[in-house]
């Protein structure tokens, strides 16, 4: 009860955020969301299979005890789940700035062109950051009579808050020039 609490006032945080700084719709882009989901869901079935990916879903965030043998196995689905979702999002950021780039005679593209950059890496780092990570986190600390050890942060999500404060600082610069 208290991690669906919690969930629940994190995701109510964000979307206040959201709301206090403009409107719901302009953080809703249906091609952002399908590059970074789908991406992520493809690109993890090409490592493992879809049954694995459910069943690591479903036993992270399950309860009671889980083997170490198991819990390594569905860390590693999991593990390759988020980096997916990273690097889908890190790619529709790249797509994003390319169409950017390309329509940069014409002022009007360029600001929706820089939402889907931006989208994407957005929806990448909340799924990956607040939905799936956790989920390892909860499966490393139900391992039977093993104290779970942690190997600390993931570098993969403040490396995409780097590239994502890096496509803004262009961004704003290539603005500027035009």
């Amino acid at each position: 009860m208290l991690r669906f609490l919690c969930f629940s006032f994190g995701i109510g945080l964000l979307l206040m955020g959201i709301m206090l700084g403009g409107e719901l719709r302009l953080f809703i882009d249906w091609p952002s969301l399908m590059m970074t989901v789908g991406g992520g869901f493809i690109f993890c079935y090409g490592v493992h299979s879809p049954s694995a990916l459910n069943e690591a879903l479903r036993m992270a965030n399950g309860s009671g005890s889980v083997s170490p043998a198991d819990a390594q196995r569905y860390d590693a689905v999991l593990e390759t789940f988020s980096n997916t979702l990273i690097a889908s999002g890190v790619i529709g950021t790249l797509i994003g700035m390319v169409n950017m780039l390309a329509n940069m005679d014409e002022p009007k593209h360029i600001g929706p062109a820089c939402a889907v950059a931006i989208l994407t890496l957005l929806y990448a780092a909340i799924l990956s950051g607040v939905v799936i990570n956790p989920l390892r986190g909860r499966l490393k600390s139900r391992v039977d009579g093993v104290m779970a050890s942690s190997k600390g942060p993931s570098a993969t999500l403040p490396a995409s808050f780097f590239i994502m404060i890096s496509i803004l600082l262009m961004t704003m610069t290539v603005l500027e020039i035009s």
